[in-house]
């Protein structure tokens, strides 16, 4: 509180800003497809890379999964350890097309989830990401990618420290 028993929301404004730049979190990044599309002939098989990512500061256990009825992981482990800032930790997933599908579409889902080790608090988030299969010669078009406009980040930010301004706008007026 300042001298005349006013709040002043400068040093918790700091404070909170300091505080926002440890956030850390894992991720998983994965190779490219147009569309997110793979295109494959009946019978095809093709191997789809992922990598998973911690940029925390200690070693993590992450369990990690495919769910599709035409896509598994290549040499499946019950869990992974990803060490503190690793960004290399590939897995590929192996994706066949059956004989009889041409023309069909599947959908591959691949998710990552690390272990809770207790302490603090903890937020074990699923990760989940998926791409689609279309398989066969009557490939349809893809639709087109919708233009992204203004970042989301920048929009969000700029409302935030907008109403900060506000408040200490009105805060100013007060005394």
């Amino acid at each position: 509180m300042g001298p005349h028993g006013k709040l002043r929301p400068l040093p918790w404004l700091l404070a909170a800003l300091c505080l926002s730049m440890q956030v850390m979190a894992m991720g998983i990044a994965s190779d490219f497809l147009e569309q997110d599309t793979m295109r494959l002939a009946p019978g095809e098989t093709r191997l789809y890379g992922i990598r998973l990512q911690n940029p925390e500061p200690k070693d993590v256990w992450v369990r990690a999964g495919v769910e599709s009825e035409i896509a598994q992981l290549v040499n499946p482990q019950e869990r992974y350890l990803l060490k503190a800032g690793s960004y290399a930790n590939a897995l590929s997933i192996e994706v066949r097309a059956p004989e009889d599908a041409a023309g069909t579409r599947f959908s591959v889902g691949y998710w990552m989830q690390p272990e809770s080790e207790g302490g603090n608090v903890p937020i074990a988030v699923r990760i989940e990401r998926s791409f689609t299969v279309q398989i066969g010669e009557s490939l349809q078009e893809p639709a087109p990618a919708r233009e992204h406009g203004f970042p989301f980040l920048f929009a969000t930010l700029g409302v935030t420290l907008a109403a900060l301004g506000a408040v200490m706008w009105r805060l100013a007026r007060r005394s």
